[in-house]
């Protein structure tokens, strides 16, 4: 034991069981009898930091100089990538295709692969009236969902078969003038008008196709052929085609003495749906036999279609081109299909499919808000409105008692005439481009007026 360390021995034994005191130079000053007493803690320690000795200011400037550094750097190396794309020789250029531009198809259904919650659709985008705006009776229509009695031109004037007459009436004026009567069991069938407006042709159950002139309330040409009723027409500029009860389809040009141009012979059953595609390159028919045919227009001598499905299970009467986009074919089912459908008619692929819960008799496209209206038979006998491409529901419109047998669009491409099983033609405004104000008014012509005005 070196010297001095006897002294701090005895110290060291003296203060052995009790706890060290360290005292710093201002406690001196401190009143220690009103000082809180610190919390005692009977495990562990914690680490208070002395926040006095941190610069905060300094600690954030260089938080925000670090970042800005790796934001330089990331933007110095884009900058230089996209000058080496621009400066390059190579067809790998920004904004180019690097492979096979899609097919039609592919292309919308990707859209249609993400579909949305219908209650979230924004039904206040525009205003659809719940009420027809004009409602006119329609005496002795006839009830048969394969027969197609209702046509509006571009003058501004529908045709209608009621019973064994024919009627024009002019959506203008309202002036309504009989154009032809059958001798009973006689009827007209189906009804289209031609690219002009001039002529009507005329279906009839007795085998025949008229083409009568609505000016002069004349017929003009009578063409035999078919040897069934004939319950469906579609034009395709001087070419008249028709489709009949024994599932035959018949081409005729009026403008010449022999005016059979071709047989088609696919479907087994009545024809009840023809139309041809805006530019006149395709032709859809639908048939009872539950088959869909889409028709190539330079390959109609040969009686084979471009493409056929039987994927619908019922009745293939529904049909409509898309007014923007010639190859899109939507077609609806009957009672026991249900089914709205959508084809690119270049491959003949459905790429969408919605159940609607109905019968559908009638569809109709709109361009201006690229949707689809579909009319039903039971059990609703409604209008429902689809928004294209999602097929989503943005609104349902009632007012039939009985099913919806024909579907319209006016020239203007904003109202949808219905002509239903209750023997009523319905004008609904559902493309409206503007909300009106509350004069919401419904115009009924009773059936006694209409048969006074005959």
């Amino acid at each position: 034991m070196e010297i001095g360390d006897t002294t701090k021995h005895k110290i060291d034994i003296a203060n052995q069981g009790k706890k060290p005191t360290f005292h710093t130079p201002n406690d001196c000053l401190r009143n220690t009898s009103s000082r809180p007493k610190t919390p005692q803690f009977t495990e562990g320690d914690r680490f208070i930091p002395n926040r006095k000795t941190t610069d905060f200011d300094s600690a954030h400037q260089q938080l925000i100089q670090s970042a800005k550094d790796n934001m330089d750097s990331s933007l110095s190396q884009a900058n230089e990538l996209i000058t080496k794309q621009l400066n390059s020789k190579t067809p790998e250029r920004i904004l180019s295709y690097n492979c096979k531009v899609p097919e039609c198809d592919n292309t919308l259904s990707i859209y249609t692969s993400q579909k949305l919650n219908p209650k979230y659709v924004n039904r206040s985008a525009r205003y659809i009236p719940k009420e027809p705006t004009r409602i006119l009776d329609a005496p002795d229509v006839i009830n048969d969902y394969y027969l197609n009695l209702l046509d509006w031109n571009s003058n501004n004037m529908i045709a209608v078969g009621l019973g064994t007459a024919v009627y024009i009436w002019n959506a203008s004026n309202g002036i309504i003038s009989k154009l032809c009567e059958y001798h009973s069991p006689e009827y007209p069938s189906s009804l289209s008008w031609s690219a002009s407006p001039k002529y009507l042709a005329v279906g009839t159950s007795n085998r025949e196709v008229q083409i009568w002139d609505t000016e002069t309330l004349k017929l003009i040409r009578t063409m035999l052929g078919h040897t069934f009723r004939i319950g469906s027409l579609a034009w395709n500029t001087h070419l008249l085609t028709s489709g009949s009860q024994n599932g035959f389809i018949i081409h005729h040009d009026p403008r010449v003495p022999d005016h059979i141009v071709c047989y088609l012979s696919k479907h087994s059953q009545e024809v009840c749906g023809l139309k041809w595609s805006p530019d006149m390159t395709f032709l859809a028919s639908g048939g009872n036999d539950n088959l869909l045919c889409i028709w190539d227009v330079k390959k109609l001598t040969t009686n084979e279609p471009l493409h056929t499905s039987s994927l619908h299970i019922a009745a293939v009467k529904a049909l409509a081109w898309c007014p923007w986009k010639n190859c899109l074919l939507a077609s609806g089912g009957g009672t026991a299909d249900r089914h709205l459908r959508i084809w690119n008619a270049q491959t003949g692929k459905c790429f969408c499919q919605e159940d609607t819960g109905s019968q559908i008799s009638g569809i109709v496209w709109s361009e201006r808000y690229k949707e689809i209206v579909t009319s039903h038979g039971y059990s609703k006998n409604q209008l429902n409105i689809w928004r294209y491409p999602s097929i989503q529901l943005v609104g349902e419109l009632t007012g039939h008692s009985q099913r919806i047998l024909s579907t319209v669009l006016s020239p203007n491409e904003r109202t949808i005439a219905t002509l239903g099983a209750d023997e009523s033609l319905r004008f609904w405004d559902c493309f409206q481009e503007v909300q009106p104000k509350l004069t919401n008014k419904i115009f009924p012509a009773t059936k006694s007026q209409i048969s006074h005005s005959l």
